[in-house]
């Protein structure tokens, strides 16, 4: 399995590792129809605590994390958000698109993987996450009480970065970021050159939604 796919997916596993404390595995190889797919990251907050970014979503303390970054060539998100409804249709009321559908574009949605993250934590209590560099919001508000009931949730790249930089000028052990090669890329461009995320008020809105992440399946 490759150890890296693009920079979203890097990105992640250092904010969760540094900033949040998870212990990360990545690439969990998943068997399905005719091969094998994965899961990018699976992560366990440490003390078991659960992870609130940027003060509109919560999730974990387990979780399974697919990163989706096609910012070159869809920045705006609305493509994302017609593949979200299609997959979305093929759940119909269940909590994953069932065994050997194949045509999805958020493959941690299938049941191959769901099943997968259940054994590998002992425990169906996760949460799946998607980071993606951008998402249709109307379609994340269309559903939102959907998602959250079946603990899905859509993290944007600003929102993480975001969250990166509120932990980073608190955090107080930065040299050590430099034993990681996307720690010491922050290290040097945040910390020594002083580049940050641009004034959020020119920013698009945060992909936002309710803390709670606990609700039960149809409410």
């Amino acid at each position: 399995m490759p150890t890296h796919r693009n920079a979203l997916e890097e990105l992640t596993r250092f904010w969760l590792q540094l900033m949040h404390g998870c212990l990360v595995e990545a690439s969990m190889p998943v068997a399905v129809r005719h091969g094998f797919s994965s899961i990018d990251i699976v992560a366990v907050q440490s003390a078991l605590q659960p992870i609130t970014v940027c003060q509109t979503m919560t999730f974990g303390p387990r979780l399974i994390v697919e990163t989706k970054d096609e910012h070159d060539s869809e920045p705006t998100g609305r493509e994302y958000g017609a593949y979200l409804r299609g997959d979305i249709a093929k759940m119909g009321e269940g909590r994953f698109i069932p065994r050997g559908n194949r045509a999805m574009k958020f493959a941690m949605l299938q049941e191959e993987q769901f099943e997968a993250a259940c054994q590998r934590f002992g425990t169906d209590d996760f949460d799946r996450v998607f980071v993606v560099h951008a998402m249709d919001r109307r379609v994340l508000e269309e559903y939102r009480r959907f998602l959250l009931a079946r603990r899905i949730h859509f993290l944007g790249a600003r929102e993480m970065v975001a969250d990166l930089q509120q932990h980073y000028t608190e955090y107080d052990q930065r040299a050590g970021l430099r034993h990681s090669l996307v720690g010491d890329l922050w290290h040097l461009l945040v910390g020594f050159c002083d580049y940050g995320p641009k004034d959020q008020a020119t920013a698009p809105p945060p992909i936002a939604e309710t803390p709670s992440t606990q609700g039960a399946l149809g409410s």
